[in-house]
């Protein structure tokens, strides 16, 4: 029996990959002395200052390339400012990087194909970022409470974006690549810059929070859009207006719940289910317009809060007597038939909406027009792009 115990331990033991942790130049690695390959660990002091991150190292005439950084290796270290990672590093792990607050500067090589959970999450002071054409997905909270990360180019590379990857960040803009066909719940939660976003037209699905309580005051939905998710624009308090195009067959709970400032908002005939407080709180909200000539299925208080009583209801002609005996529907002041195939009636001369408000393109409100392109709110709830030479 012993001699089969021996046998046993001697044929496993060269699986064991041997390894050890050394200091070169002030920083840690963990050492593959099988595969001559190196990892960035974290050290017995946290790094400081701008480091550079080599290539390979040699220990004891032996080189080692480095191709990692573990995870949490950089963590906390809160008077790190800036990391030049060299080519050789193939992955960058979890949370290498995460709160480090101090941190302006670094590069991603056009090695890495994923950046991994929280691999920047707390970096408040990164202002940029250049993800290469080689990442392919962005994990979850990967640049989180980023605030002063405010604008991002995503690559044709990326396809997808997982959650609350850029939520809380400062963007201000963000252009997707055109090969994002995933994206996450709440990737844009919190980014009260973000005044405009292009949603690619290869997306089905607007998903669960994604947008909630971002800056945007207009959004144009691709016509490709089947379903709108739960809190998907909740709280965009300065969203004026938006167009449902005519695929989207439901609409999720408090989609638009709290967007205090929508004054209009278009119901294709394609929707057949709206959510529980889809509308909560739009006390702005004066002009529905519905083309669904069958009732859409809808769930309690979804138009909950919001001055119906002086709110108009525009339907087709042929189901007005329907609107007005249904649930959540009869409760508006006015209801009415669509006479225009915009959806919006026709007006006299006497009637024609007038400009009452004006906003740059980056959201703020102004009181003149201003050289460049303006976006102004109409008296009838109608949302315009006009430019100012």
């Amino acid at each position: 029996m012993k001699n089969q115990l021996f046998l046993l331990v001697f044929i496993l033991l060269p699986l064991v990959v041997s390894a050890e942790k050394v200091e070169i130049d002030g920083i840690f690695y963990n050492l593959n002395t099988d595969a001559q390959t190196a990892e960035v660990t974290y050290g017995s002091q946290a790094y400081v200052g701008d480091i550079v991150i080599p290539a390979s190292i040699t220990v004891d005439d032996v080189v080692y390339n480095v191709t990692s950084i573990g995870e949490e290796a950089f963590a906390y270290c809160s008077n790190l400012t800036s990391v030049n990672i060299s080519n050789n590093v193939t992955n960058i792990g979890k949370g290498a990087f995460e709160s480090c607050s101090s941190l302006t500067s670094i590069n991603i090589p056009n090695s890495i194909t994923t950046i991994e959970k929280k691999t920047f999450s707390g970096c408040h002071k990164l202002t940029f970022i250049d993800i290469p054409n080689s990442v392919t997905s962005i994990r979850e909270k990967a640049f989180q409470d980023c605030f002063l990360l405010t604008s991002v180019n995503l690559p044709n590379s990326v396809t997808s974006i997982e959650d609350e990857a850029f939520t809380n960040c400062g963007l201000t803009s963000f252009t997707f690549g055109n090969s994002v066909t995933s994206i996450g719940r709440g990737v844009f939660d919190g980014c009260y810059h973000l005044t405009t976003i292009e949603i690619p037209d290869n997306w089905t699905t607007i998903g669960n929070g994604v947008f909630r309580n971002c800056g945007l005051i207009s959004v144009n939905i691709p016509n490709n859009i089947t379903e709108i998710g739960d809190n998907a624009f909740r709280t965009c308090t300065s969203l004026i207006s938006i167009n449902i195009t005519n695929n989207v067959t439901r609409i999720g709970n408090e989609a638009f719940g709290n967007c205090r400032s929508l004054a209009s908002i278009v119901i294709p005939n394609s929707t057949k289910k709206i959510g529980r407080y889809a509308f909560n709180c739009c006390f702005s909200l004066t002009n529905v317009y519905c083309y669904a000539e069958e009732v859409p299925v809808t769930d309690s208080h979804v138009f909950n809060d919001i001055n119906s009583e002086n709110a108009t209801l525009h339907v087709p002609a042929n189901s007005i007597e329907t609107y007005k005996n249904a649930e959540q529907w009869r409760n508006f002041g006015n209801i009415v038939a669509l006479t225009d195939p915009s959806g919006i009636e026709s007006t006299t001369a006497s009637q024609q909406p007038t400009i009452v408000e004006r906003y740059t393109i980056d959201g703020k409100r102004i009181n003149q027009p201003q050289r460049g392109l303006n976006i102004i709110k109409m008296s009838d709830g109608t949302i315009k792009k006009v430019v100012v030479k």
